[in-house]
């Protein structure tokens, strides 16, 4: 569908840059240093869109993973259809309210999470694919 490319993450309400999509042991992290960054891509199944990181030797699908976090994940688990919403918000298709947001800082790693149904959160984040 499309080639991989570094994914920018902007705080939805501030417009602040906060770092490029990147994996921390399969989890999704943030950092500031786009050599850092994951090679991500968008990919279409049956009608579901997934936001994909080339890993090698299979590829890893954006998901659920325990307590919230965003995981990386393979054909079997953490592997969720997602929504790119017109504000450049990424949701959980099966549950839109469920927006990635970030950063959250836990033991000096910057993770993503998915935010709770009727979370007043203020972390969501803003994603721009690069050229």
């Amino acid at each position: 569908m499309s080639s991989y490319k570094k994914m920018k993450c902007f705080n939805l309400m501030t417009g602040e840059f906060k770092g490029y999509l990147s994996t921390l042991r399969n989890y999704v992290t943030l950092v500031p240093d786009k050599d850092l960054g994951a090679e991500v891509k968008w990919s279409e199944e049956g009608g579901d869109m997934y936001l994909v990181k080339a890993t090698s030797p299979a590829d890893r699908f954006l998901g659920v993973a325990e307590r919230g976090y965003a995981g990386w994940g393979l054909w079997g688990g953490w592997r969720d259809a997602v929504l790119l919403n017109t504000d450049g918000t990424i949701s959980l298709k099966a549950t839109p309210e469920r927006k990635l947001y970030g950063p959250y800082d836990s033991l000096g790693n910057e993770y993503v999470c998915w935010a709770e149904r009727g979370e007043n959160n203020q972390a969501i984040l803003r994603f721009v694919m690069e050229d």
